[in-house]
C-alpha cells in the first residue's frame, strides 16, 4: 500500500470539491467542506431551528456532498420526535450544538485533513474524545465518502429509512448516538484501535502438528458456559470488561441486530473502526482490538427482542474483533455421508488460529478473561459442538478464560438409536464439557478434522 492509498481523505480535505447543486456558495467551484460549513452557517442562521429540523440539514448535504438527492429520513424523523417530544425540550437544543459544533471542528481535530488507515505497516491509531466526537458527527450528516471496497457505506443512513425490519433494534441505535451527543461523557474518553497481523502459517499440516503437541493443555479446561436467553441476553457482560465481537471480515455496523451490529451501535466509538479505519476484507490472519474508557449502552436481548436500556458512565473496555469462516454456502461430502464444513482441514485449521492468535494477542494486552458468543455458530453456519471446541482450544493454549453465553432457545439434532431428537445446545455443551474434563488439545485436534462429532 503506497502512502497515497494508505490515507483516507476527510471532508474537509481542500482537494475535495463539490458540484454545490444547491447554490451554498457564492464561488463556482467550491471546495466540499466550504459547502459543509455554509450548510451549517444558514442552518443555524434560520429562525426557530430546531433538532427536529436536522433531517432537512442531512438531505441537504447528502445532495450537495455525495450527489444523492433521494435519502430517506422517515424513520429518523419519527425518532427525534420520541426522543425529543417537544422543540423546547431540554435536550434538544444542547444534543443539536453539540453535533454541529463537533462537526466544524474537523479542520482543527484533524489537521492533515486526512485518517490513516491501519493495517501490518501502521497497527495502532489513538483518538481523543474531539476527533471521536467529530467524526462521528459526520456519520451522523452524512458527509463522509466509504473507503475503497465498502460497499456498506459509513455513515448513519440505513437507519434513517423507512421501513425497517427490526424498528426497536433501530430506534435503540438513534437514540444511544443521540443521547451520545446529549449527555456528552466524553471526560477521559478515548481509544485505540489496533490491528494485530500474526505470522502467516507456514503450512496447514505444520500448523495442526503444533496443535497436536498440546497434550497437557486440557480442552475444556479454559472455557465456561453461561445460559441466557433471547430476551434477556445483557450487553456488556454484567462482570467481564472485554468482549469477543463476532464480526465479518467488512467489519462495521449495520440494521439488523446482529452480535456485532448491537455491539458497534451501543459503544459509539466502535462505530468508526470498520466505517473509516480499515480497507476491507480482513485479512485472512488479521485480528482487530478496541480498546479504551468510552461509554457503553446497555442493552438487553438479542435479535427482535433487544431493547435499548441507557447510557452507562465511562469505564475501560475491550473488544476483539474476529471473523470466522463463512461455511453457510459450503456442502461437502466424505464418501456418501455428508461432512460438516467446519471439519474440513482448511476451515478447521483456519478457525482454530484465529480464534488463539486473537486470544494470545489479548494475553500481552493483560487480558485474562472475555465474554463471547458462540461464535461463528450464527449467521455464518458453523456447528455450534465444533466452535465450542475450537474456542476451548484456542483458550487453553493462549492461557484466557472465555465465558461463552447460550441462549436457553437454541437446540441441536442429535441422533438417538432410531431417529434424530432436538435437544438443548447448553445442556449438549454442558455435557460435552463434562465428557472432556481429561481430553488434551491435541487428542481433540487429532481427531476433530476426520469424524463427525454429533
Amino acid at each position: 500500500m503506497t502512502e497515497a492509498t494508505s490515507l483516507y481523505l476527510l471532508p474537509s480535505h481542500p482537494s475535495i470539491s463539490s458540484l454545490d447543486p444547491l447554490s451554498v456558495c457564492d464561488d463556482d467551484n467550491p471546495t466540499a467542506w466550504a459547502v459543509i460549513a455554509k450548510s451549517i452557517k444558514t442552518f443555524r442562521a434560520q429562525p426557530g431551528h430546531t433538532i427536529h429540523h436536522l433531517p432537512h440539514l442531512i438531505e441537504d448535504l447528502s445532495y450537495s456532498v455525495q450527489k444523492d438527492g433521494n435519502v430517506d429520513t422517515k424513520f429518523l424523523r419519527k425518532n427525534l420526535a420520541e426522543i425529543f417530544p417537544g422543540p423546547d425540550y431540554l435536550s434538544a437544543a444542547a444534543a443539536l450544538d453539540s453535533i454541529l459544533d463537533a462537526a466544524l471542528s474537523m479542520p482543527f481535530s484533524f489537521p492533515s485533513n486526512t485518517l490513516r488507515y491501519i493495517d501490518k505497516s501502521h497497527p495502532l491509531c489513538e483518538l481523543q474524545s474531539p476527533q471521536i466526537v467529530c467524526l462521528l458527527s459526520h456519520q451522523i450528516l452524512n458527509t463522509l465518502s466509504p473507503p475503497p471496497s465498502n460497499d456498506w457505506g459509513c455513515t448513519f443512513i440505513m437507519w434513517y429509512s423507512e421501513p425497517q425490519a427490526l424498528e426497536e433494534a433501530v430506534a435503540g441505535y438513534l437514540r444511544t448516538i443521540f443521547d451520545f451527543f446529549t449527555l456528552k461523557p466524553w471526560s477521559g474518553l478515548n481509544v485505540s484501535l489496533q490491528y494485530h497481523l500474526s505470522p502467516a502459517q507456514e503450512s496447514v499440516t505444520h500448523e495442526l502438528t503444533t496443535w497436536k503437541n498440546c497434550m497437557a493443555l486440557d480442552v475444556c479446561s479454559n472455557i465456561f458456559l453461561e445460559r441466557v436467553s433471547n430476551r434477556n441476553t445483557p450487553f456488556p457482560h454484567g462482570r467481564i470488561a472485554c468482549t469477543l465481537v463476532a464480526s465479518n471480515k467488512y467489519p462495521g455496523f449495520g440494521p439488523a441486530c446482529t452480535q456485532e451490529e448491537l455491539v458497534t451501535a451501543a459503544c459509539p466509538p466502535l462505530l468508526l473502526l470498520g466505517a473509516l479505519f480499515i480497507l476491507p476484507p480482513l485479512h485472512s490472519e488479521a485480528v482487530l482490538v478496541a480498546r479504551g474508557n468510552f461509554p457503553v449502552a446497555k442493552w438487553v436481548g438479542q435479535g427482535r427482542y433487544a431493547r435499548y436500556q441507557g447510557m452507562t458512565s465511562s469505564d475501560y473496555y475491550t473488544f476483539l474483533f474476529l471473523d470466522a469462516a463463512e461455511l453457510d454456502h459450503d456442502q461437502v461430502t466424505q464418501g456418501n455421508l455428508p461432512l460438516l464444513p467446519d471439519l474440513m482441514v482448511d476451515n478447521f485449521t483456519r478457525d482454530l488460529h484465529k480464534a488463539y492468535v486473537g486470544f494470545q494477542f489479548l494475553t500481552t494486552l493483560g487480558c485474562e478473561e472475555i465474554a463471547s458468543p458462540l461464535w461463528g455458530a450464527g449467521s455464518f453456519g458453523g456447528n455450534p459442538v465444533v466452535k465450542f471446541l475450537i474456542l476451548g482450544a484456542a483458550a487453553a493454549r493462549a492461557g484466557i478464560k472465555v465465558y461463552l453465553t447460550i441462549e436457553e432457545e437454541r437446540y441441536i439434532a442429535e441422533n438417538s438409536s432410531a431417529h434424530t431428537v432436538p435437544n438443548s445446545l447448553f445442556s449438549s455443551l454442558e455435557e460435552l464439557k463434562s465428557r472432556c474434563t481429561e481430553t488434551s488439545v491435541g487428542e481433540m485436534v487429532m481427531t476433530g478434522p476426520q469424524v463427525q462429532i454429533w
